[in-house]
């Protein structure tokens, strides 16, 4: 996030080093990519190590050591005391801080994670996470082969077709991947395939044939299968991961045709000049891969790493988690290492057979992760002149134009008030609507499970609840709270944004540290770390909510003030920043309360809930094992 700096002839990106390959000769444009290179590497191993001091300091927060909070102050025995003693010796537990760091680092160099304490208990926790591992790697290679051919077409098409009705519906498609519930999505298809029309397995332990042993050559079950010549195996193996991979598929399709869809954009403008932050794509695609991977093997009964995840934190085995943590930042950092360098490759490339195209500069510091493809309809900086101010397109002007009666006339934001409307309405008639609570009982334990009909709209839950009855109230509390908590979030972010920009230069660099360590872990590593220290109740589900809700809207607030200054610069006419700022704020906290809401729902699905807050995702949880005697249960998402 670097500071927007008027000077009479141009604008510069200060905090960082540009080099203006256009006037470099080919050999010092090699130097300076080789340049590129050396720094993106340094930093893909310094954010590495961050991470590791970053689990250090968890481990610190806690009460005592792990060995001795597994095992019980109340059940040391002289072995077990050998044994903790060694283990902290082993990790320089008695050590001073750094030095516990350095200990670290060594075990880690030498493959040593420690022994899990209690999901596998004296295994190694590499062992563990290799054991599940496989069975996660090929439900997302699946979901990528299924995937990647459907997008490319879309966001080819898209990126043709850029402002047609085509691209509209195709980037409409791609919302309504992003935004499915996939856990309905998932039991829907569970129900019609598996049970209905018996065409599929509905989870991943109901075929005597895939829990048929077969000893592991790579791990892979598709590829063992394979070079067994065990076919039955392999098609009953491929039968297995179709449904969980095609919803999985689903949610990489939302993502990828946007990519391809700017890709496309670029290649026929030859521009890359407006940088932005990598790290911030970066983390939001891999925080929503990851969480979705959790959800869907939950929903499947997949036993990958995403149920381990769930069996450590609700077992508070803590190297296990540990290590899972770690794992997840170095393939965050591997994955966004892999971009850069193939978009510095690609920009070199372009540069090189267009050395007169605006491609712009690339970034060379120690910010090199600054580099991205941008989409040249977002505002890029000008130099002031007549020239170029003339260049000031309808995109960069609607930037300013937000006003509630141009955001009511968007039929995209009609469409979305209107369900919002009727489902906030809704909610707040509950109470003349059902006259009884989410934790009142219908009538008595024998109803539970009862099919829809006239009084149960819904179908009842277990216990004799009315299910529409219970999410209405259930929903209740967590709307009075999130809208409140979003809007307030969302103004002090956009506050911060503006304040970041041109204003306080050094709130700005420290701003850009701040959320490097930030996004440094992923957000289902996060989302580990926390619950495991603090439990699962209401005070950790409203901070960690209002944590991603602050960043988030810090991000989005940074980023709408830095372009709202940069078109009134450029054009040198007024930004109208408050009056376009305010339904952006508002629309945008109205969208972050229903996707903290979503968050509550997951939670619960995933066995973490408080029930001062929300539990009737617990419900829908117990009703994917009552898939096969309570279908209608599917539908309760």
């Amino acid at each position: 996030m670097a500071n927007i700096m008027e000077n009479s002839n141009n604008f510069s990106m200060t905090s960082e080093k540009n080099v203006d390959l256009t006037l470099a000769d080919p050999s010092q444009r090699s130097k300076k990519f080789v340049q590129f290179l050396l720094w993106r590497f340094a930093g893909f191993i310094g954010l590495l190590l961050v991470g590791v001091i970053f689990v250090n300091i968890v481990v610190s927060a806690l009460p005592g050591d792990p060995w001795t909070l597994m095992i019980g102050d109340g059940n040391l025995t002289e072995s077990k005391l050998a044994y903790i003693e060694s283990q902290k010796l082993k990790w320089g537990f008695d050590e001073p801080f750094i030095t516990r760091v350095c200990y670290s680092i060594r075990n880690m160099l030498t493959g040593d994670l420690g022994e899990s304490l209690t999901v596998q208990r004296g295994s190694p926790v590499l062992e563990v996470i290799q054991s599940r591992g496989p069975r996660t790697s090929e439900l997302l290679m699946f979901s990528l082969l299924l995937a990647v051919p459907v997008s490319v077409g879309l966001g080819i098409l898209s990126g043709k077709k850029k402002g047609t009705w085509t691209d509209r519906i195709i980037l409409g498609f791609a919302g309504v991947c992003f935004i499915i519930p996939l856990s309905m999505f998932g039991m829907l298809l569970q129900y019609f395939f598996a049970i209905k029309w018996e065409l599929l397995d509905a989870t991943m332990f109901q075929s005597p044939m895939y829990i048929t042993w077969m000893p592991d050559i790579t791990g892979f079950r598709l590829l063992d299968s394979l070079l067994r010549g065990e076919m039955e195996i392999f098609i009953d193996t491929l039968a297995h991961l179709i449904l969980p991979a095609s919803i999985l598929a689903a949610a990489w399709t939302a993502i990828l045709v946007i990519l391809i869809r700017r890709i496309v954009i670029l290649i026929k403008s030859k521009n890359m000049h407006f940088p932005t932050r990598n790290y911030i794509r970066m983390f939001l695609v891999f925080f929503y891969m990851s969480v979705i991977t959790v959800v869907i093997e939950t929903t499947f009964n997949l036993n990958g790493s995403g149920m381990l995840t769930i069996a450590a934190i609700n077992a508070q085995d803590f190297f296990l988690i540990l290590a899972l943590v770690i794992r997840n930042v170095f393939f965050f950092q591997l994955i966004a290492f892999i971009v850069d360098i193939v978009g510095g490759i690609v920009q070199f490339i372009i540069k090189r057979k267009h050395p007169s195209s605006s491609a712009g500069m690339l970034s060379i510091s120690a910010d090199a992760h600054k580099f991205t493809f941008a989409d040249p309809s977002e505002p890029k900086l000008l130099n002031g002149s007549p020239e170029q101010m003339s260049k000031i397109g309808e995109d960069e002007k609607r930037l300013v134009s937000w006003s509630w009666k141009s955001m009511l006339l968007r039929p995209g934001v009609l469409i979305g008030a209107f369900i919002l409307l009727i489902c906030y309405v809704m909610v707040l008639l509950t109470p003349i609507l059902f006259e009884y609570s989410d934790l009142v009982l219908v009538d008595d334990t024998a109803l539970g499970w009862a099919p829809p009909d006239d009084t149960h709209l819904l179908g009842t839950a277990r216990f004799g609840r009315d299910v529409l009855g219970r999410v209405l109230w259930g929903a209740r509390i967590p709307i009075g709270i999130l809208f409140p908590l979003c809007l307030v979030l969302g103004i002090l972010g956009y506050l911060l944004g503006f304040l970041c920009i041109g204003k306080i230069p050094f709130l700005d660099n420290f701003l850009d540290y701040l959320l490097k360590i930030v996004l440094l872990v992923p957000g289902i590593s996060f989302i580990i770390i926390y619950i495991a220290i603090i439990g699962p109740n209401i005070t950790t589900i409203i901070t960690l909510i209002g944590g991603f809700v602050f960043l988030g809207s810090m991000m989005l607030g940074h980023r709408a003030i830095g372009e709202h200054l940069r078109y009134s610069n450029s054009t040198h006419r007024k930004g109208q920043i408050l009056k376009s700022s305010i339904p952006q704020i508002f629309a945008f906290s109205l969208i972050l309360s229903v996707l903290a809401q979503s968050l509550l729902f997951t939670l619960g699905f995933l066995g973490w809930w408080d029930p001062t807050l929300i539990s009737w995702g617990n419900d829908i949880n117990y009703a994917r094992g009552r898939i096969y005697d309570a279908p209608w249960a599917a539908g309760w998402p």
